[in-house]
């Protein structure tokens, strides 16, 4: 297969993703998200030969009889950039426990791409041994504003389901399959890839989200045209790193306080959680990583996207 046909089957893989989430993309993330390395003008010239296949309106190509997912590109982004905006005046009430290092907002696959009815997964990295203290006051937090989802109410609600620390930051441990071949003949963690370049940073101390695309930089092997550390619209706005903004910690971070809160914790978290923790990567549960995804659905999404790829390489 010469270059150009690579490059036409990589788009077309791209788009068979995005198109799962109702999501058109522009020429620029369609060459951001290939698994090939190729330059920007190469996916414009390729995208020319594909009328058959796709489609554009405005900027946004989508397979063709897919028009409909443009107008839910642009009502979703009004819809996520008020989202965005709570999570923000939440993370103004953060800055006052220490120990966090960077929240972002983690359900997004394509950028401003929550709907109305969604609520807003909150990715937490903290300090090195203070995750449960960490994890104690902001679900303490979010309970006492009553904005923590349940299960007929999600609708803007905070969820802070998956917490780091510092010392933990390389998530490919995490992904559910490892193998850099061919995403149609392995078991690529697509989703999982994707779920990581497309993380909204909201809160960032010390550069905690330049040190953490560092440390993931293995995403290169899958997504060499990606432009890891790029700063979001609502990173800008909302950005709190600055330690002057900060106030001195209200409890005293000691080993045993640790200790306790993470006996509290385990006590009360739901059955379900601490019998599914560690068998897998979709519920981990430790003193680095609290990755507390019931619903974790990679493997959903991975068949979905298959099954959507076969009409095009049948």
């Amino acid at each position: 297969m010469n270059n150009n046909n690579t490059i036409q089957k990589a788009i077309i893989k791209v788009i068979a993703f995005f198109d799962l989430f109702d999501y058109p993309l522009t020429e620029y993330e369609i060459w951001k998200y290939l698994d090939k390395k190729c330059e920007l003008q190469d996916v414009t010239n390729e995208l020319k030969k594909f009328n058959n296949l796709m489609q554009k309106r405005y900027d946004f190509y989508f397979f063709k009889n897919r028009e409909c997912i443009v107008d839910k590109r642009i009502n979703r982004r009004g819809v996520t950039k008020k989202k965005i905006k709570k999570a923000l005046w939440v993370c103004k009430i953060f800055k006052f426990i220490p120990w966090i290092k960077m929240v972002a907002i983690g359900n997004i696959i394509g950028t401003y791409n929550l709907n109305e009815q969604s609520d807003i997964d909150l990715f937490i990295i903290t300090k090195n041994n203070k995750i449960w203290t960490t994890r104690f006051f902001c679900v303490g937090l979010l309970t006492i504003l009553g904005i923590r989802p349940k299960e007929n109410n999600k609708k803007d609600k905070l969820c802070p389901s998956f917490f780091i620390t510092e010392g933990a930051m390389d998530l490919s441990q995490l992904m559910l399959y490892n193998n850099s071949e061919d995403i149609l003949t392995n078991n690529i963690d697509i989703y999982f890839i994707y779920w990581l370049t497309g993380l909204v940073v909201i809160y960032d101390v010390d550069k905690t989200y330049e040190k953490f695309i560092g440390s993931n930089s293995w995403i290169k092997q899958y997504l060499p045209n990606w432009q890891g550390g790029e700063k979001t619209e609502e990173t800008g706005a909302g950005h709190l790193s600055a330690e002057a903004d900060r106030c001195p910690a209200p409890v005293s971070s000691v080993g045993k306080l640790e200790k306790c809160f993470k006996k509290i914790q385990l006590k009360i978290m739901p059955r379900q959680l601490k019998e599914m923790a560690n068998k897998n990567t979709k519920v981990v549960i430790n003193d680095k990583i609290l990755k507390l995804h019931v619903n974790d659905r990679r493997d959903k999404y991975r068949k979905a996207f298959l099954n959507n790829l076969k009409a095009y390489f049948a």
